[in-house]
This record gives structure tokens, C-alpha cells and sequence, in this order.
């Protein structure tokens, strides 16, 4: 289940969330210079942090957190963005350099992967194709999206708003369409878009009947939320 971005800040190497498939728990590593002590903060709940230990022989130089330490904190479940910082846990200050960013999912025992199998969509889609929201309980999206048979191509529902702050869209659970009494749109498989906030959604009308078409689309967020809205589609 992904946070809506990870941000790398070049300072020192590199910092890595490492995942292996959905809902397996995973370590934080961190990759910089040897012979450190450094230390993660977590940025929403106070002052929680937890040290990163060092490997040994060809892994001198990375840093990790297993899943125990960050547990030991008593850390509840959440979805969090942390930074990486020069010392360590017990001592640490205001003044402390961070040297790196990321967002992590913490289920109560475990990080949680990131990663999904939903198809990512290649192509650009226009403002004028895209369902947008202007708060979290906006149900219907607006505007309303008309087209002329024999439309055939891709609409996008923008879920910036209804997606609780620094998470993004995990995987699309369904896509539906209505009123079914005659020969409704055919709708494809959804994809995601790159950045993970919009859902794009290939839409056949080429011999559908001429009608006002609700589709709903249902989504998990990467934390674990399961959430629907609806958009408004012309054919005529």
C-alpha cells in the first residue's frame, strides 16, 4: 500500500524503503557513509525516533531499522513521512542535520510494502476528460464529461481530494457503470497514473445507446482506506 511521494534529499547517498510485495513487512535501509550514527524521526507523532544500525564487511555503510526497533518505540499504526538525521535517538536535538526524507506504512508490528500490481497508464489525458473533486465529501465529481459517439478513449478521475494527506491510490477495487438497460459503454481495465493520485479509465461508447452514464469507481488507498466516488458521462 504506496505513500503519495517520496522525496530523496542528496545530502548524504541515498535513503531506500525497501519492499518486497504487497502486505510483507520490510526493513528501513538507509545508504550513506561509514562509521555514523544516525537516526530516524517520525514527523506526526512528536518526537518518536529510533537509532539505524550499521551492517558489517560488504554492508558497512548501510543502515537499517528492523521491524522490532521501530515496535519497541510503541509506535501506532500510521502513515507517516519521517527524515534521517546525523546522531542518535536518546540524545537527539532541534539543531540535528537531516540528511534524508521518506514516507512509511506502519501497520502497529510491521512496515508495510508499498508496491501494487495495478497497471500504470502511459497516456495524457485532457482537463476536459478528467473528474475532479473539490473536497473530501464531494461524492460526484465534476465537471461532467460529454462526448459524441463514437467516442472511444480514456476518461480520469482525480483523487487528490478524497485521498486522506500523503497517501495515493494503491489499487482500483472496481469500476462500474449505469443506468445497464440497453447498450451501455464497455469500460476497460483502469490504470494509474504515474504519480498515483488519478485513475484512467478506457471508455468504448462506439455503439452505446445515447444516455446520461454514472461510473462509480471504488479504490484502496495506501493506508489501507477503501473509498468510491462517482463521475457524470454524456453520450450523445
Amino acid at each position: 500500500m504506496l505513500a503519495r511521494r517520496i522525496k530523496i534529499r542528496w545530502v548524504l547517498p541515498v535513503l531506500f524503503l525497501f519492499c518486497l510485495c504487497a502486505n510483507v513487512a520490510a526493513d528501513i535501509v538507509y545508504v550513506g557513509a561509514q562509521s555514523q550514527s544516525f537516526y530516524v524521526r517520525i514527523n506526526r507523532t512528536g518526537d518518536t525516533a529510533f537509532d539505524l544500525t550499521e551492517g558489517t564487511a560488504l554492508k558497512a555503510g548501510q543502515y537499517t531499522a528492523t521491524n522490532a526497533t521501530i515496535a519497541a518505540t510503541g509506535l501506532p499504526a500510521l502513515v507517516s513521512s519521517y527524515r534521517v538525521l546525523i546522531g542518535t535517538a536518546a540524545t537527539q536535538t532541534s539543531t540535528d542535520i537531516d540528511v534524508g526524507v521518506g514516507v512509511m506504512i506502519w501497520n502497529g508490528t510491521a512496515t508495510v510494502d508499498l508496491a501494487s500490481n495495478q497497471p500504470i497508464s502511459p497516456q495524457y489525458v485532457n482537463r476536459g476528460r478528467t473528474w475532479r473533486f473539490d473536497s473530501p465529501s464531494q461524492m460526484t465529481a465534476t465537471p461532467i464529461i460529454t462526448e459524441l459517439k463514437p467516442f472511444n478513449g480514456l476518461c480520469r478521475m482525480n483523487w487528490s481530494a478524497p485521498l486522506p494527506d500523503e497517501t495515493s491510490v494503491f489499487e482500483v477495487e472496481s469500476a462500474t457503470i449505469t443506468p445497464t438497460a440497453g447498450v451501455e459503454p464497455v469500460l476497460g481495465t483502469p490504470m494509474l497514473s504515474p504519480d498515483k493520485l488519478k485513475v484512467d479509465l478506457p471508455i468504448d461508447a462506439s455503439i452505446a445507446d445515447p444516455n446520461t452514464y454514472t461510473i462509480e469507481i471504488g479504490i484502496e488507498s495506501t493506508d489501507g482506506q477503501h473509498l468510491k466516488r462517482k463521475g457524470t458521462l454524456i453520450i450523445q
